[in-house]
């Protein structure tokens, strides 16, 4: 496939997410609470927010860009989350070029199709918090972490150190492309035994990110400690079933369930899954017997870091809140892709396949669209035609 045509494709499948997103963003409703924190504290001047966000779990990024944006365009509802939009968009075209610098065009195409799709970046997409710019921020330095070990260059490395950096800054959740990347790294380094980047190289720029996030991380341990709460909410998540399972299964369904729908979709995505550890490496048709050879390339052992460590770690913790796992998503939807790819059908095969899935996911995206998350605004209209003047409100 010519990278014109590629590029065409993807120019298709953004327009498909805005299909999405759009009637999502004009359907919602008023801000909810978390919402109008970022909005206040993007309110104040980047100098005096700093002492709001000293009691502020999130790092400050996302704040301050949302700072410059409501001056650019203005605080209303849609204003606010059309910042979300741009950077589910971006992290569309992102992953794209991340897909393809690991296995090929259409890999990463495949990997944005899922993306554009799934009602759960379409859900993240609706809210002005910061889990869209994190998942662009992450995408850009998996991509980069990787070129620094194919193409160990100054630019690489800064680039890689830059975006790394804006990824910890944006949420906390950001560590956990400290821990998957520092595994792979240890498996390129000794069990793949590449001298190639050296490993004081890669120790200095782990440094040099910790070094330069320390400034925020130490301000935020402080408090933590002090302030610890055992009774936090976000301590005490639930959900059902086995949790990586469940929170990868959002990752492409969210919102009400269709047992038959999803029934189907789960089997074709499994299968998908599967074709992109193993390939079957010989057929008996007179015995109805078939090998499985496990077929576990460097770059497919990169996505499943990405994408089982936040998971793993989330299960110990029992944290069961599905957009802390965005960064999850990555290696998820590129995996999927690369099993996509291993299917040894027919191109027209896999144009009516793909067309089946989006057929199979479009409930869950007209759910999102159509669900009234927030309703603040009926309350505020309420107290103000009861309200007293002296009231204090």
């Amino acid at each position: 496939m010519t990278f014109k045509k590629s590029i065409l494709i993807l120019l298709l499948i953004l327009i498909l997410a805005l299909a999405f997103k759009i009637p999502a963003l004009l359907s919602d409703s008023s801000f909810w609470f978390d919402e109008i924190v970022s909005l206040e504290i993007a309110k104040k001047p980047i100098l005096d927010s700093w002492q709001y966000l000293k009691w502020e779990n999130n790092p400050p990024l996302h704040y301050w860009f949302l700072h410059f944006w409501i001056k650019v365009f203005n605080q209303s509802e849609i204003a606010l989350r059309l910042s979300s939009i741009l950077f589910c968009l971006l992290s569309i075209w992102a992953i794209y070029f991340f897909g393809r610098r690991l296995f090929s065009s259409q890999v990463g195409l495949m990997a944005s199709f899922l993306m554009a799709v799934s009602s759960y970046q379409l859900f993240l997409s609706t809210d002005a918090r910061m889990y869209p710019m994190l998942l662009f921020f992450s995408i850009l330095s998996c991509h980069y972490f990787y070129q620094t070990l194919n193409q160990p260059k100054k630019l690489n490395w800064l680039l890689y150190i830059t975006f790394t950096l804006l990824a910890f800054y944006t949420h906390l959740t950001g560590f956990f492309l400290f821990i998957s990347q520092g595994i792979y790294f240890l498996y390129h380094h000794y069990y793949l035994k590449k001298d190639q980047p050296r490993f004081s190289s890669w120790l200095s720029s782990q440094i040099i990110i910790l070094g330069l996030f320390l400034p925020w991380l130490i301000t935020f341990a402080i408090r933590s400690l002090s302030t610890f709460n055992s009774n936090a909410w976000y301590l005490h998540t639930q959900g059902g079933g086995f949790l990586p399972l469940q929170l990868s299964r959002s990752f492409l369904f969210l919102g009400d369930k269709y047992p038959f729908i999803e029934l189907i979709a789960l089997i074709i995505f499994i299968v998908l899954f599967i074709l992109s550890l193993a390939r079957i490496h010989s057929w008996y048709s007179i015995n109805k017997e078939f090998k499985v050879q496990l077929i576990l390339k460097p770059q497919v052992f990169f996505l499943l870091t990405i994408f089982l460590i936040p998971l793993l770690i989330g299960f110990f913790l029992q944290l069961w809140v599905t957009k802390y796992y965005v960064i999850a998503t990555i290696g998820f939807y590129l995996l999927i892709a690369v099993g996509f790819n291993n299917l040894k059908i027919k191109t027209n095969s896999k144009t009516i396949l793909v067309i089946f899935i989006f057929v199979l996911l479009i409930p869950y995206n007209l759910n999102i669209i159509k669900m009234n998350k927030h309703t603040w605004h009926q309350v505020a209209e309420y107290v103000e035609t009861i309200q007293q003047p002296a009231d204090k409100i």
